[in-house]
């Protein structure tokens, strides 16, 4: 169960570094 627990937080870490990546990248930027 720990280690369920522990894919499932590596899994949202990850997706959310890239939403933030693509968000920054797609010109997040512009935004004031």
């Amino acid at each position: 169960m720990r280690f369920g627990a522990f894919m499932l937080a590596e899994y949202i870490a990850v997706v959310g570094v890239s939403v933030l990546m693509v968000t920054l990248f797609l010109g997040g930027y512009h935004i004031p």
